[in-house]
């Protein structure tokens, strides 16, 4: 019922002990079978930041192509959010905010079993 997105592991490549990625390591994409993101980003507010789409989607109503081009299935795509973390993130921080989205989804699913 949860995915982590993103791209496959043989799209890693490491060179010297260092590793290359091809995809943004300070960024996660996290999708949630029914749930609406948005609702949940609203529901966590002042407790997390985070988006539902990436800064050049942020304003449109519709969802990145790029979430089905990478093979997010349909029942995904609108409970996706976009994690980001910097150089100060701390482990706390981190443990937090998992703690604080994995309560808020159960609430929600259990709404939507009523």
């Amino acid at each position: 019922n949860v995915r982590v997105n993103g791209a496959p592991e043989e799209d890693f490549s490491w060179e010297e002990g260092e590793a290359e990625w091809r995809v943004a390591p300070a960024i996660l994409s996290v999708s949630v079978r029914g749930i609406v993101g948005a609702r949940l980003l609203e529901n966590l507010r002042g407790v997390l930041a985070a988006s539902t789409a990436s800064a050049c989607h942020s304003s449109g109503t519709s969802y990145s192509g790029v979430l089905s081009e990478i093979g997010v299935p349909p029942e995904f795509i609108g409970g996706t959010l976009r994690l980001s973390f910097g150089g100060e993130t701390t482990e706390d921080e981190v443990k937090t905010a998992v703690a604080a989205i994995v309560e808020e989804v159960k609430k929600m699913w259990a709404q939507n079993d009523k």
